[in-house]
């Protein structure tokens, strides 16, 4: 089979169904609430919000008018996606599309394995998809969370139902875009129960993390970005000494491009396995022992932003509430500890490689039969039992 097959199973029509509901919503609420922020004249803030609502839209729109560039397209195609593209709900309405094409082929999807698709277009929509998804997640929900967080601790104003279920939305996106990636990154298939375990440490671990960025933002302002930047700097180190190999490979430098932003909220791995940049996959491995260490220095920068928030709100002129600074305090610690634990079991039973037991009846190994001939067991062994484990999306 062909590197570059696609094929649509029942993954793919979770990951569409819930993926159009998650991404539309979300936009859409970015959007009322970036109205909210202009109503009350934040303005610095209305801008922001809006503009991370609509940079995912404009750079891949900047990446297809590169790609497109030499290619012979008439006037009227280029338009057309070229207004798909900077549409905010691209990434919904594509999703929305290729959620259309399996309830279409339904039978096939929902089978065994799946629905082979041979029309080249809907392949660029499904590599496109996967892109936009990522950048979406990346460029849109990361930095959004945090503004939106931010500004509900620092506004004059009453917290609004709308921010509420903005800032949910787009909690619950960053999560489900964090773990497909994961999920989509693992060398051998996973099942369900790994795939509901990742949502669980995701989202432990990303409530955690934005709590702990976001209130020692309020308190030491851009000296925030110091504690990320050391975070950053440990990552790109590890990353780039577990893959010195490939240093020549451009490839290799786009997926730490990319894959850092994802450091600061959960582990990926930093070991690439394998690389399909056509498709926008990538596998990655990661050990127990690597896990253990990222999440020591995780835990222990949240422990400390959060703990000088702690000092700092005992003496600041917002008169921050006792009980409400125990909470959020303790809040952090415990779901940083939790989504760690949670991530280690499942990297222990995940990533370990199996063991070879020696057989009780070691001693007995030599088949004799009755024409003499002798036969070692091992010869009876299938040598590559277990082999060829992959994970088709």
């Amino acid at each position: 089979m062909s590197e570059n097959t696609v094929r649509l199973g029942r993954y793919e029509l979770l990951k569409y169904s819930l993926g159009s509901l998650l991404s539309c919503t979300d936009v859409a609420t970015d959007i009322l609430t970036a109205t909210t922020y202009f109503q009350q004249q934040h303005y610095v803030w209305f801008g922001f919000c809006l503009l991370f609502a609509l940079l995912p839209s404009f750079l891949l729109t900047l990446a297809y008018l590169i790609q497109r560039l030499d290619r012979r397209e008439t006037f009227c195609t280029v338009l057309k996606r070229l207004l798909f593209f900077t549409n905010p709900c691209g990434s919904g309405i594509l999703k929305i599309k290729l959620l259309l094409v399996c309830l279409r082929n339904y039978d096939q999807v929902y089978n065994s394995e799946g629905f082979l698709v041979d029309d080249e277009q809907i392949r660029q929509d499904y590599r496109a998809e996967k892109v936009y998804h990522y950048v979406e997640g990346l460029l849109e929900n990361m930095p959004q969370i945090i503004l939106q967080l931010y500004v509900t601790v620092v506004q004059d104003e009453t917290i609004s139902v709308l921010q509420i279920f903005s800032i949910s939305a787009t909690f619950l996106n960053l999560v489900w875009v964090l773990t497909l990636f994961e999920y989509s990154s693992f060398v051998k298939e996973a099942t369900i129960s790994h795939f509901v375990a990742i949502i669980l440490y995701n989202t432990c671990l990303v409530a955690a993390r934005g709590l702990s960025i976001v209130f020692f933002l309020v308190a030491f302002k851009w000296i925030t970005s110091a504690v990320l930047a050391f975070h950053g700097f440990v990552c790109i180190s590890i990353y780039l000494y577990r893959n010195h190999e490939y240093f020549t490979e451009n490839e290799v430098w786009w997926i730490a491009f990319l894959l850092m932003p994802c450091y600061i909220f959960v582990y990926l791995g930093f070991k690439v396995k394998e690389l399909n940049s056509k498709l926008f996959d990538i596998k990655l491995g990661r050990s127990i022992m690597s896990s253990g260490l990222f999440y020591t220095c995780f835990i222990a920068e949240n422990v400390f932003m959060i703990a000088m928030f702690f000092t700092w709100s005992k003496t600041n002129h917002l008169q921050w509430r006792r009980w409400i600074t125990n909470i959020i305090t303790a809040s952090v610690v415990l779901l940083s500890f939790i989504g760690t634990l949670i991530h280690l079991i499942f990297t222990h039973r995940f990533f370990s490689k199996p063991r070879r037991v020696m057989p009780t009846y070691a001693a007995e190994s030599v088949e004799v039969y009755q024409d003499g001939t002798i036969q070692s067991r091992s010869d009876l062994t299938p040598s590559d039992l277990g082999k060829g484990f992959s994970l088709q999306e």
